[in-house]
This record gives structure tokens, sequence and C-alpha cells, in this order.
């Protein structure tokens, strides 16, 4: 398929208008082509929901421990110790020896005076001694130790931001392919001879000038 360009359609506009109408006959026939405008659907990918941020508390971990602490402290402490004693028996004079004179009777009863010797008394008494005196002892007490349960902070409270991704969707647009054209296309003088001659004797009648058109197509 041949196409024109405007000059060139005006050169066959003006040759239509010259000796070819004059004489009846049609020595080079173009007809005209509308093309409407071209239409299609696409598919586009478009944002549903934007991305955005999200901040959430993460509320602290907690957790409990064994630890040893002191109960008591060491110390020292004064101690008293008392003094030791032990009972012991001793032979003790209770009365010394000693002399006197006694009055006895003989067998023939008569009174006789005579000098007698008393030995010594003797007795066991029990005495108490001390064995150890008493004496004063500083002793060292060591500290005393527990075990308590405590509760301790394992993981503090944080705030944890997270991204939520954007949402995607897919939308049709109709869209133009295509524009509308015009174009001049020739045709056979068996196709022109119809309805063309009618119009050609009719613009003869009307001065010649039915078939100028102007020429404002694409191409």
């Amino acid at each position: 398929m041949r196409r024109f360009t405007v000059g060139a359609v005006a050169a066959i506009s003006v040759s239509i208008a010259g000796p070819a109408f004059a004489s009846g006959q049609c020595e080079t026939c173009y007809r005209r082509e509308v093309r409407p405008a071209q239409y299609g659907v696409v598919q586009e990918t478009v944002v549903t929901r934007p991305a955005q941020s999200v901040s959430y508390r993460v509320p602290a971990q907690l957790g409990v421990v064994q630890q040893t602490v002191e109960i008591s402290p060491a110390a020292t402490v004064a101690r008293h110790i008392p003094a030791e004693y032990r009972v012991v028996h001793e032979t003790v004079q209770i009365a010394p020896a000693s002399r006197g004179w006694t009055t006895r009777r003989d067998a023939h009863g008569r009174d006789i005076l005579c000098e007698t010797t008393v030995p010594a008394r003797y007795g066991t008494v029990a005495r108490q001694v001390m064995v150890r005196p008493g004496r004063v002892v500083h002793e060292h007490i060591p500290a005393r130790y527990g075990t308590v349960a405590r509760t301790v902070v394992v993981r503090p409270e944080s705030v944890v931001t997270s991204v939520v991704p954007a949402q995607y969707g897919v939308v049709q647009r109709r869209v133009q392919v295509a524009p509308a054209t015009e174009q001049w296309v020739p045709v056979s003088r068996s196709q022109a001879h119809g309805p063309s001659r009618h119009h050609a004797h009719g613009a003869h009648r009307h001065g010649g000038h039915g078939h100028r058109q102007p020429i404002s197509a694409r191409y």
C-alpha cells in the first residue's frame, strides 16, 4: 500500500480537478480512508498501602538468682573461764598429846595416884584446793552466711521498630495504542467509475468543484 505526502495529495487533487474531470474519465484515482484511533488495556502495578513503621514495647524480662549474703559478721568474744577446784582429804591433829594424873584404886581399895600420858588425836578433814585459776579466753566467731533468692532484671525494657512493607495491586487502564489516521489509497478505474462518475457529473453541473476537499490527514 502506497502512502503520499501532503504535497503529493495536493497535486493529485489538482490533477483530479483538471482534465480528468473535464473529460469525465478518471486516469488515476484515490480513495480517502480514515482509521479511528486504536485503544488497548494495560495493567499497572500501583501501591495500595505504603510502607510504614510500627513500634511496640517489649517489657523487661525478670529472673530469680540465688545470692549468698552475710547473715552475721565475724566477731571476737571474750569468754571468762572460772577457776577449777577439787577436794582433797588430809589427816590433821585434832588434839596434841598430853600428860596427866589419874586416881585409881588398887585391889585392896586403896587410892593410887598415877601419872598418865594421853596421846595426840588425829582426824581426816576435806579441803578444797585450786587446780587451775580462772582466766579470760578470746574466742573468734566466724561470719555466718546464707543463700537468698533475689529478683533481677535479665533484659531491660526496650522499644522495637519494625517496617511493614508496602502492599501493591494491579489495575487495568485503557490507553491509546495508535492515533487516528487518514490516508489516500489508490483504487482501480472500475471502482472509481461507478459513484465517482456520478459525483463528477454533479460537480460539473455545479461548477466542477464537488471533489475538491481539504487534506488534513496524518501520514
